[in-house]
């Protein structure tokens, strides 16, 4: 972005370079000539034609002046505003600003790992991240970021999310490995709700540093529709047992606290990701009673969320 500091720079150097044409006008330059006793004697001359061309760049040099001057005037003529992400949309590198005012007119900025597929999951960030401050001059068609948009986190998350929908909609043949690989290994705030709960909030903190924490959506079936809710795989771990919690942000879901080897950690931890996003009907209940499905996923502990001091020492009692 052009600021004062850029333009008082040309301006500078249109200005010195003014001085040195008009230098030029009416300067006169040595000759040698010879005297009526026909000795050699220095005189000197003006060039016309010099002054003339110096006359024309000062006439040039004073426009592109004007126009400088112009310029850094429009600096101080910007308009600021918060920008929600539904006025926000990806190309390919570029994050595309279109204000409701004026929808033929597109703010872009340059974002490399921008990519359109993310505008399929772009309801989520008005979820998740809250609107953002820019200036933008309509004179000159630019736009600047006034709040630090940290834009490479925000575009891991949606990467994140849009694997998460290529596995729940078989559009991928990305298996689970491959998505716990990419995830960071400490997930930013966004993937969580605006309103932390305690309950998260508590296993964030408990979160065994050796482990990633593992978002995934919890699929329902509600009036014949498909519901994705947001969940967490978190790792506690005390001495050789680790406790897998499968975690929904709604409160009204009870945690799941499945006991584990290190042994057999990552494959029930496979099981237990591919189960929860599994559009399997009533897949609480069935896992209640399935002793199969009991089987696969390992043995469980049910936690309500009654109250926290409560929860939290059911919590502990499974770490002992």
């Amino acid at each position: 972005m052009k600021d004062n500091a850029y333009y008082m720079k040309l301006i500078s150097e249109v200005e010195k370079e003014i001085r040195e044409k008009e230098e030029l006008i009416g300067k006169k330059y040595p000759c040698l000539g010879v005297g009526k006793k026909k000795k050699k004697r220095i005189k000197t001359i003006t060039k016309p034609h010099v002054a003339t061309f110096a006359q024309q760049e000062i006439e040039r040099l004073s426009k592109k002046k004007d126009y400088l001057l112009k310029e850094m005037d429009l600096l101080s003529q910007y308009i600021e505003a918060y920008v929600p992400w539904d006025w926000v949309y990806f190309e390919n590198g570029l994050v595309i600003i279109t204000f409701p005012n004026n929808l033929n007119h597109h703010y872009k900025l340059a974002v490399p790992k921008a990519k359109h597929c993310f505008n399929h999951i772009r309801k989520r960030l008005e979820i998740v991240i809250p609107p953002f401050k820019i200036k933008y001059w309509e004179k000159r068609e630019e736009i600047s970021l006034v709040d630090t948009v940290d834009f490479e986190s925000i575009i891991r998350y949606l990467e994140i999310e849009t694997q998460l929908k290529e596995i729940l909609t078989g559009e991928t043949t990305a298996d689970f490995e491959s998505f716990k690989i990419s995830l960071p290994d400490k997930l930013d705030e966004y993937y969580y709700p605006p309103q932390k709960s305690v309950y998260i909030n508590f296993l964030c903190i408990n979160q065994c540093s050796k482990y990633k924490i593992i978002p995934l959506k919890e699929t329902k079936t509600s009036n014949g529709v498909l519901v994705h809710e947001d969940s967490f795989l978190f790792t506690l771990s005390e001495n050789s047992k680790l406790c897998i919690i499968w975690e929904n942000v709604n409160e009204s879901r009870a945690s799941y606290v499945f006991l584990v080897s290190k042994e057999l950690y990552e494959s029930k931890t496979k099981a237990i990701f591919h189960y929860i996003v599994n559009p399997i009907r009533r897949k609480r209940e069935l896992l209640h009673n399935n002793k199969d499905i009991q089987d696969q996923l390992g043995k469980f502990h049910i936690v309500n969320h009654t109250d926290y001091k409560t929860w939290k020492q059911r919590i502990y009692t499974y770490l002992k």
